[in-house]
């Protein structure tokens, strides 16, 4: 809040926004306005379903790919916030241009907040490749320090890190 000395938060991007759950959640806590967009039609049908059953938020939802934002995303920033919850891990083959793309919707004030899955930055065993590879449809999947790498490629300066790594095991 402002008078605790932080800024108040009005505008959210949710890169990878799923069905819309998570921007009716950040929408419906913070009064901010939330646009979520997804690769998926279906998805973002959805999105919209919430949408118009609380038209008392600022809820928005688009069809778009977040290695190439589309311009009706690109001509509303910058965001106070972009989010993305687990949908990057499924192209860390793009990561460097997905962190560019970010960049492009960001001002000097913005925070990049991103909960992504990683691998390892040793080498995947087989068992490894065809049980979580084969089943979560990855190709690739960065681990912490090249995933760090592009971030940091990409000008975003890391204010916090987080691993899960013993809840995981």
């Amino acid at each position: 809040t402002e008078s605790d000395g932080h800024s108040a938060l009005n505008s959210v991007l949710d890169l990878g926004a799923g069905k819309g759950r998570a921007c009716f959640d950040i929408a419906a806590t913070t009064g901010a306005a939330c646009l979520g967009m997804d690769l998926t039609p279906a998805n973002v049908e959805r999105g919209e379903q919430i949408a118009a059953a609380h038209p008392e938020l600022k809820l928005e939802f688009v069809v778009g790919s977040f290695t190439d934002l589309p311009r009706e995303i690109l001509d509303k920033g910058p965001f106070d916030v972009v989010f993305s919850q687990v949908a990057f891990c499924h192209v860390h083959t793009a990561l460097g241009a997905i962190f560019q793309q970010a960049t492009c919707v960001m001002g000097p004030d913005s925070v990049l907040l991103v909960n992504d899955f990683l691998g390892t930055d040793g080498d995947f065993t087989q068992e490894t490749k065809d049980h979580v590879f084969k089943r979560l449809h990855f190709d690739t999947l960065l681990g912490p320090l090249a995933w760090r790498e592009k971030a940091d490629a990409a000008g975003l300066v890391l204010q916090k890190y987080e691993t899960l790594d013993r809840h995981l095991a």
